[in-house]
């Protein structure tokens, strides 16, 4: 895997991202009945990060630990309290190197949808999703991140959401059918998980939303 590009996507990814926070790119779109997700401008509303398995025991860690894709998306709420949300998220990887004329796809579309009950008004909520390390080792970098946020079926924002490489040009690509169902693209389930559902679910466990037992696909 070319780590490299990854670190450099990471940087622009981010830089890109604090952009669009301070000039208001992302709109706000408010249900009926006031409930509304605000961007958090103190933080970056979505990053992605290469990151090792966590050691839980406390000790030194593995030798040879594996490498995850972790997803945070940093939001703001209001009313008092929201009772029932969920946040779609989308992960696309691009395989550089893959091999066509043996029927390998370049692009790799990965979802899942959480449950979050009780979010409570704040300024500091933080969720996220992980993907697993043999996706990254198999099918390539991420060049796509999208999060979307339901209440009572309806989305509540804009989603959250950066792209590099040819999904620049493909607009609101993770409902485009065109772009994850497409000839180019291979879809794969089970390997975005519910970050309470993976071994981060114990870094730093306070900070992030608290998912309904058996959520996330």
């Amino acid at each position: 895997m070319d780590f490299g590009f990854f670190r450099s996507f990471r940087g622009f990814f981010c830089a890109a991202l604090t952009f669009a926070v301070s000039s208001g790119a992302f709109a706000q779109a408010p249900l009926q009945g006031g409930v509304l997700v605000l961007p958090n401008k103190s933080t970056d509303l979505t990053k992605w990060e290469v990151k090792k398995t966590p050691s839980i025991s406390g000790g030194g860690g593995a030798s040879k630990a594996r490498v995850w894709g972790v997803f945070d998306v940093a939001f703001a709420t209001k009313p008092e309290w929201i009772d029932e949300m969920q946040i779609t998220y989308s992960v696309m990887l691009f395989k550089k190197d893959a091999d066509k004329a043996k029927g390998e796809k370049q692009f790799h579309f990965f979802r899942t949808t959480v449950d979050y009950a009780d979010v409570a008004q704040g300024k500091e909520h933080r969720a996220g999703a992980v993907l697993l390390p043999a996706a990254l080792l198999r099918w390539g970098v991420p060049m796509g991140f999208a999060a979307q946020f339901t209440v009572d079926g309806e989305e509540v924002c804009e989603p959250y959401h950066k792209e590099a490489g040819m999904l620049e040009k493909a607009p609101t690509w993770w409902n485009n059918d065109n772009v994850i169902a497409g000839p180019l693209t291979e879809q794969h389930e089970g390997y975005l998980l519910d970050r309470a559902k993976s071994p981060f679910a114990l870094v730093d466990p306070d900070s992030y939303e608290i998912s309904r037992s058996g959520s996330g696909n």
